[in-house]
């Protein structure tokens, strides 16, 4: 199978479209969080977001924030044009859960 969770990192902003049948999306562009610190990856993923979810998505992330996605993994032709990738293929990733990642900050306000 073709399921995975990964720590990310969003690059680009959210941005919601819709389908003449109702149907909405949001598809944004999230690096990889490698496990090791030194390391640092320029691997850009392009994410999918379907429905009720899209729609939080659009209203509670922003570029520069972690999450935690959960999803079906694919390769497609690239179709953003990234100064630092220039690959032909890109992978992709349909969303099916995303969680937030609370900032350090967050933490010692409590």
């Amino acid at each position: 199978m073709n399921h995975t969770i990964l720590l990310v990192k969003i690059v680009t902003p959210p941005i919601k479209s819709s389908f003449k049948d109702g149907f909405y999306v949001t598809e944004m562009q999230v690096k990889f969080v490698p496990i090791k610190t030194k390391l640092n990856s320029n691997d850009v993923i392009h994410l999918s977001i379907w429905d009720n979810l899209s729609s939080d998505t659009v209203k509670y992330y922003k570029v520069n924030e972690y999450i935690i996605i959960e999803g079906y993994i694919s390769i497609r032709e690239n179709l953003f044009n990234l100064s630092n990738y220039s690959n032909s293929n890109q992978i992709s990733i349909s969303v099916t859960n995303l969680y937030p990642i609370f900032q350090k900050s967050f933490f010692n306000t409590l």
